[in-house]
C-alpha cells in the first residue's frame, strides 16, 4: 500500500507553519509519498490568516490541486473564517474529516 500522510498543521509560531507548509507543497509537488492532505488546526489558522507570506504558501498547495482543510470552530475562535475561505481553503469542522484520513490509513505528521 502505498504511504498516506496527513499533515496537521496547530502551531502558533509562524516558523513552524511556514516549515510544514514548505514540506506539504514539496511532498505534494514531488508525489514523495502516495496521497498528502493538509488540515490548519487551532491557532494556525490565525497565523496564516494573518501572514502574506503564508497565504501564498497555502495557494500554492490549493494550485497544486490538493485541498487545505481548515478547522472551523477554531477559525471562527480567531476570527480566520473569511480570510480562510476566500483563500481557498475548505472550512468545515474537521473532526470527521481527520477521523476519515486516519481510517483510510494516513499517518498523522503533527506540525
Amino acid at each position: 500500500m502505498p504511504a498516506k500522510v496527513l499533515i496537521v498543521i496547530s502551531s502558533s509560531d509562524r516558523e513552524v507553519v511556514w516549515t510544514a507548509l514548505l514540506y506539504a507543497r514539496a511532498a505534494i509537488a514531488s508525489d514523495w509519498m502516495g496521497a498528502a492532505k493538509v488540515i490548519l488546526w487551532g491557532p494556525s489558522s490565525r497565523v496564516v490568516a494573518d501572514d502574506a507570506e503564508l497565504r501564498g504558501n497555502v495557494r500554492e498547495v490549493i494550485a497544486l490541486g490538493e485541498r487545505v482543510y481548515v478547522c472551523k470552530a477554531c477559525s471562527d475562535r480567531y476570527g480566520a473564517t473569511e480570510a480562510l475561505a476566500e483563500l481557498g481553503c475548505t472550512v468545515e469542522y474537521v473532526g470527521p474529516v481527520s477521523s476519515g484520513f486516519i481510517e483510510q490509513g494516513y499517518a498523522v505528521f503533527n506540525w
